[in-house]
């Protein structure tokens, strides 16, 4: 039993939905932080199984832990909003059910506003782990360390790798500045941390604050076209309809994410799905590209792929194996660094096992 006299300074949400094995290793992640003074709000997506159990078990009564079960499943993004639209402390963090926090999470992230206390959120390193026993990579890994002001940190985050909310802790008065996440757009992590940046000063450091598991059910892997298209459509307004922002900065913000939607459309939901047989997909990419962006060029390219491998079947087992040969010389150019990190983050393998 943990008693705490102080009041919460911090609530973490915890949106979960039928993975009690992986929620027993993030709750655990979160009780086992050097600092106390924290509340972890648990919000089942009417699971129906045996997720409550878990949660009882593993808090044993402590009254930081709080559970509630939605009475029928809202959906990923409204269970974050849910749990968003209560948070009733100064800071407040998002942990996924599949990803865990390090010990010091919390006073590492308390260590940067004490330092900088007009960040409008701290953010730590996050390592990508691929399974539970291999050893990922420590992301970003070019963002620059220290304070960052706006323009600036917006410019930052559109140009870099961003921090990844896993390990960034934000303040409670940018609910009433920035507002709510917005569950129509693509990655409400990445969407929320650019609306504050476009106007708030961030502290970031590449101390390790987290690990993030790399599956292929992770939400920022199974990302599908009809959710990719308008949803990132919906962050490009936000940005581009800022009457706050300089124009110029807001002209910045509209061409860097409409190349990056541009790229993804033509790459992984156009190449890469015609490669994989997601033929549909594609030729929805195509005429998305076509349509919306005028890049007639690039939708001849699908269609002329699609054309072909579809009258030399063969060649689309070719391709399949070249697209193969690439992930898997993509994945040698990381080995490097993560042999480089390997002896740092050994100690780090241990939170990735389920007890």
């Amino acid at each position: 039993m943990v008693t705490n006299k102080v009041s919460p300074q911090i609530t973490t949400i915890i949106p979960t939905f039928r993975r009690p094995r992986l929620l027993r290793r993030a709750l655990r992640s979160i009780l086992d932080q050097t600092y106390p003074h924290f509340r972890v709000c648990i919000y089942d997506n009417a699971s129906g199984d045996e997720t409550a159990q878990v949660v009882q078990e593993v808090a044993q009564g402590d009254s930081r832990v709080r559970y509630h079960c939605h009475a029928q499943n809202l959906g990923p993004g409204p269970n974050f909003l849910y749990g968003m639209d209560r948070v009733d402390t100064p800071y407040f963090s998002f942990l996924s059910d599949d990803d865990v926090l390090l010990p010091d999470f919390y006073d590492n992230a308390l260590a940067g506003f004490e330092k900088f206390p007009e960040a409008a959120f701290s953010g730590l390193g996050v390592v990508l782990m691929q399974g539970h026993d291999q050893l990922g990579v420590l992301v970003p890994e070019a963002f620059p360390e220290g304070l960052c002001r706006p323009p600036e940190a917006l410019r930052n985050m559109l140009t870099m790798y961003p921090p990844l909310w896993t390990a960034i802790l934000f303040r409670k008065e940018l609910l009433e500045e920035v507002g709510l996440i917005d569950i129509e757009v693509a990655g409400l992590d990445i969407d929320y941390e650019l609306r504050v940046a476009a106007h708030r000063p961030i502290v970031f450091s590449r101390r390790p604050g987290a690990l993030m598991d790399v599956h292929p059910g992770a939400a920022n892997i199974a990302m599908k076209l009809e959710w990719l298209w308008p949803g990132y459509m919906n962050t490009i307004r936000h940005l581009a309809d800022d009457v706050k922002l300089d124009p110029e900065m807001r002209e910045f913000a509209f061409q860097s994410l409409v190349r990056v939607l541009k790229r993804k459309l033509f790459v992984d939901f156009g190449v890469r799905a015609i490669i994989d047989g997601r033929v549909e997909e594609a030729r929805r990419s195509a005429q998305i590209l076509a349509s919306e962006f005028d890049e007639a060029e690039r939708a001849r390219v699908l269609r002329c792929l699609d054309g072909v491998l579809s009258l030399l079947p063969p060649l689309r087992k070719v391709s399949s194996l070249a697209l193969r040969l690439r992930r898997s010389w993509q994945k040698a150019r990381w080995k490097p660094a993560i042999q480089r990190q390997a002896q740092c983050f050994r100690e780090y393998e241990g939170y990735m096992k389920c007890a």
